[in-house]
């Protein structure tokens, strides 16, 4: 693991390191005992050559981002926040997220795969199968019902990167619709999926980092429990260091 220091940072008495201040009470036991987390703040960039240039994180909206960018909400309703989460493993649940949709992205990985990696993770398996009427010709479906070689099949029909890349956004956001619709409860990880495919392939694998952060104490962000975040305005915030699994 790299875990580098590069950000001038004095331990000034302004600042936590932890987001329990401002958790909602009824989730912080919960979240610490559930995730045996200490409750640090970490930010997930793509960009890691660019913060450290600027020594500061800042939002979609100050870098001048008009589209929805790698996560910050389904509906792009935190374009002017930073988001944070207080849970390192969901942290790293998102880096490792991107890096698998990067790859998705450069045609690493067959559709089958992706379809699989959906099928019987949630209780919405019906709703997958719409987004495979989607993508597949007509008789597709029965073709795959009768002979059973439902892989084969979907590869056959889903190639090429972007069309690959398309069909694993489409799942994901179906997927994220039939869990809000449900209750408010995620059961995957939606990290990568905004962002169209231009935007992915721009993406180095190797700008992609996590950020421990620290807040400002007299910050007032928003609480997000069904994402484990807190949303910051960016000069609330100072980044401690990096970290790349």
């Amino acid at each position: 693991m790299r875990r580098q220091r590069e950000f001038p940072f004095a331990h000034e008495p302004g600042y936590f390191r932890k987001g329990k201040p401002w958790i909602d009470p009824e989730y912080v036991e919960y979240e610490a005992e559930q995730y045996n987390d200490q409750l640090n703040l970490y930010h997930v960039t793509t960009d890691l050559p660019g913060v450290i240039s600027a020594g500061k994180l800042l939002s979609r909206k100050e870098l001048g981002y008009k589209n929805i960018g790698l996560g910050g909400g389904i509906k792009n309703e935190a374009a002017s926040m930073v988001s944070a989460t207080y849970n390192y493993s969901k942290a790293l649940q998102i880096y490792e997220t991107l890096k698998h949709t990067i790859d998705i992205a450069h045609g690493k990985v067959k559709a089958s795969d992706i379809f699989n990696s959906f099928w019987g993770q949630t209780p919405h398996d019906e709703a997958l199968d719409e987004v495979l009427n989607d993508f597949l010709p007509d008789g597709a479906i029965q073709e795959i019902d009768t002979t059973g070689n439902s892989d084969a099949i979907i590869d056959q029909h889903i190639k090429g990167p972007k069309n690959i890349y398309n069909f694993f956004q489409k799942l994901e956001q179906k997927i994220l619709w039939e869990e809000l619709q449900q209750d408010d409860t995620y059961n995957i990880s939606q990290a990568g999926a905004t962002a169209d495919f231009d935007s992915v392939m721009k993406i180095n694998p190797a700008n992609i980092a996590i950020l421990q952060l620290v807040a400002k104490k007299d910050a007032q962000p928003e609480h997000i429990p069904i994402e484990q975040e807190l949303r910051f305005l960016s000069q609330d915030l100072k980044v401690v260091r990096y970290l790349q699994p």
